[in-house]
């Protein structure tokens, strides 16, 4: 099954005339080769439809949907109704409509809008009492994330019946927690500190005194499926998905942001230089190794990066290696699992011959602000009011250290104040290592490099060694 576009139509196989046709338009999930989930209209009528196609899995796929599904139903875990189960174009797709939730937000939506702890550790438990409704019916979502649940007027539904794994009997202790790791692995790491209480209330849904021993072992799940998740993400970034278009040729690979998607954004992929002439274009930086500049598609305002060739012999040297375009794609999708931020990746295109690569773009969203060369330069601002971007920087070190990130280029200009956070830029160099012997030497270079910067500012330099060490 080709998927044109996120609007389109299918036959629904053995339904009268009227019930026969089912309009998708809009993309909520796209599994490339195997399913699409997407809203649709349905003889007058707002439906959630899954389509599962492939030759292989999708009627086994269709099949685990539904007794999933069934599953909710019969232990009283809220769920959307099935409307209708079957085949469409000849029997060549797969076919469960469910009933549409009105008014509703996925769970991923609440989340981002939780305004402190004390939201944030309310929403979990909504969550976690679901999921123990779920254990305590011996169901266990392997696939388990805050997109699978829907919120409409205080009530949360379930809605991902294929990745349940039904037994016969309540959940025991030791694999309840990891299925509740999985889920705290899909927040970001500065939310463990809400582990505590939310575990808590778990254990009380489940009649369980909590402990612990128990708590260490949830704490030890959450970081095995934290790392197993930013492993299969990375994968997923270079091809096509819900999030990613990817279109490949023997002349060019591009991946792009599914959403930010548009005419202006399409002239640009095709050829990025073309925007070089667009009128609002600014030129950033031309050097020898790259150039950079901002331009627009749409609304929305972009940097882009060229990686320039200096000659023959780089050109033969960089035409085997993984461009620095595609390092820096990987790099910024690092950072943002990690809640560490980072201009907003927006694309990354190659020119090639074959498997030979030749130019790379990195394309990213603009960031208002300023950077740390720039602020810390500014004579205007007293010592105290450059303080909280003092402890910023010294955050952002910590949480590098932590997740054993090397930057690799740690120039003030690379560290960039927004109006909310604090954003790490300039990628190509940035490495992510699993040994903490390789990394420690890494790291004394980033925080040298950085300190480095403040050599003619004596107060700041003074500072900056005090705080983390002139290693």
């Amino acid at each position: 099954m080709q998927i044109p576009s996120e609007k389109f139509y299918i036959s629904l196989d053995s339904l009268s005339e009227e019930r026969q046709m089912l309009h998708c338009i809009r993309f909520f999930r796209l599994v490339p080769g195997k399913r699409v989930v997407c809203q649709a209209i349905w003889h007058g009528h707002e439906v959630i439809a899954k389509l599962y196609y492939g030759p292989r899995s999708a009627r086994r796929n269709w099949k685990k949907e539904v007794e999933g599904l069934e599953a909710f139903q019969k232990h009283g875990i809220r769920a959307p109704s099935i409307l209708h189960s079957g085949t469409a174009e000849d029997g060549t797709i797969f076919v469960v409509l469910l009933q549409s939730v009105s008014a509703a937000q996925s769970l991923e939506e609440v989340w981002s809008s939780c305004l402190d702890d004390t939201d944030k550790v309310a929403f979990l438990t909504d969550v976690v009492t679901i999921l123990a409704q779920h254990h305590d019916a011996g169901l266990v979502q392997d696939d388990l994330h805050l997109q699978n649940f829907l919120s409409s007027e205080g009530k949360i539904y379930t809605l991902d019946g294929g990745s349940v794994r039904i037994q016969n009997r309540p959940l025991k202790m030791r694999r309840s927690l990891a299925n509740l790791g999985l889920l705290f692995a899909q927040l970001y790491p500065e939310n463990d500190r809400l582990i505590q209480p939310v575990f808590s209330s778990y254990m009380k849904q489940r009649g369980w005194q909590a402990s612990s021993s128990e708590e260490v072992q949830l704490r030890s799940s959450v970081l095995f499926f934290r790392r197993k998740r930013i492993k299969k993400y990375l994968k997923k970034i270079f091809r096509q998905c819900t999030e990613f278009v990817c279109e490949q040729n023997f002349w060019s690979y591009s991946v792009y942001r599914r959403t930010l998607a548009c005419p202006e954004l399409n002239k640009i992929i095709v050829s990025p230089d073309t925007s070089l002439s667009f009128p609002d274009t600014k030129m950033l930086k031309k050097g020898k190794s790259s150039t950079v500049w901002l331009t627009s598609a749409g609304s929305h305002k972009l940097v882009i990066k060229r990686y320039n060739i200096k000659g023959i012999f780089h050109a033969l040297k960089r035409s085997v290696r993984r461009s620095r375009a595609a390092i820096s794609w990987e790099s910024a999708h690092i950072l943002q699992s990690h809640g560490i931020m980072t201009a907003r990746p927006i694309a990354m295109i190659e020119k090639r011959f074959g498997l030979l690569r030749r130019h790379a773009w990195f394309i990213s969203e603009y960031l208002e602000g300023r950077d740390a060369n720039h602020l810390f330069s500014d004579g205007k601002l007293s010592f105290d009011e450059k303080s909280p971007e003092v402890h910023q920087i010294v955050k952002l070190f910590e949480q590098l250290r932590d997740y054993k990130i090397s930057h690799g280029d740690m120039k003030a200009t690379n560290i960039f104040f927004t109006s909310t956070d604090t954003a790490l830029i300039d990628l190509d160099s940035l490495k992510q290592y699993h040994s903490q012997f390789f990394f420690k030497r890494l790291h004394r270079r980033d925080v040298s490099r950085f300190i480095k910067n403040w050599e003619n500012v004596p107060a700041i330099h003074a500072l900056f060694v005090r705080l983390m060490g002139k290693d």
